[in-house]
């Protein structure tokens, strides 16, 4: 709507609004309202609130990115963002919320597809040889599995099934694994429509309940020591120790 949009920063931040301002409006509110589930009335109100906002903060967490049309409604939420120019300025921006426990530590001690020159540089001095080629990330494994590539999957923590915008390509391409092993502190539906050929689940401690002190590392790169010490299970191990 006229006046509610952010032409200046439009003009110069962006690419590609007409495009997108065409598409909008070919749209009618019979698709919109059977599509998401909202009533027009609905999304005129909220619409209007964004529209006097002056400070928005667009936060999402997996609810949005586990769906199967995931990536395109974050898109969306960018746009959205971008066409009252909430990008860029105090107050205002876009802050995704990570769900998955440790996500941002295990990243940083070493778990990620490509490590940095300087990760391997640092392990050389310490003694420590490592192979220089690239690693497949989520996509990348679920692809490979997909055309019988891979064999083995030894998964730490978290619902490689589930975490996956698509389902059903995702349970069949796990199938085809020949054996698949999981580590997790509690059962998820990766452990019934997730399975391989053949399929082991290793329950272990939580952080909070491991005998051992260890390191956590937050969102926001703050490395904090846990002690744990909760025995609520005494046939169970800790992650270490499997």
């Amino acid at each position: 709507t006229k006046g509610m949009i952010s032409s200046d920063f439009i003009d110069t931040a962006t690419e590609g609004f007409d495009t997108f301002s065409r598409a909008i409006q070919k749209l009618s509110w019979h698709e919109i309202e059977n599509s998401s589930g909202l009533k027009r009335e609905e999304i005129e109100m909220i619409g209007d609130y964004y529209a006097k906002s002056k400070n928005t903060i667009f936060s999402w967490c997996m609810g949005i990115t586990h769906h199967p049309h995931g990536t395109a409604t974050v898109q969306h939420i960018v746009n959205l963002a971008l066409v009252r120019g909430m990008v860029g300025k105090k107050h205002a921006g876009l802050l995704p919320i990570r769900g998955h426990s440790n996500v941002q530590g295990i990243g940083s001690m070493g778990v990620t597809p490509k490590l940095k020159k300087e990760v391997f540089d640092h392990l050389l001095k310490l003694g420590v040889s490592q192979p220089t080629i690239e690693g497949y990330d989520t996509l990348a494994c679920i692809q490979s599995a997909a055309k019988n590539e891979m064999d083995f999957s030894f998964c730490l923590g978290g619902n490689l099934y589930g975490s996956n915008p698509d389902s059903n390509s995702t349970s069949k391409a796990l199938s085809n694994i020949e054996t698949i092993v999981y580590v997790n502190t509690t059962l998820n539906t990766g452990h019934i429509w997730g399975t391989g050929k053949n399929t082991i689940i290793l329950p272990v401690l939580t952080r909070d309940e491991e005998y051992q002190s260890t390191t956590q590392e937050s969102m926001f790169n703050f490395v904090r020591l846990s002690n744990g010490g909760i025995k609520r299970h005494n046939n169970l191990r800790s992650e270490v120790e499997v």
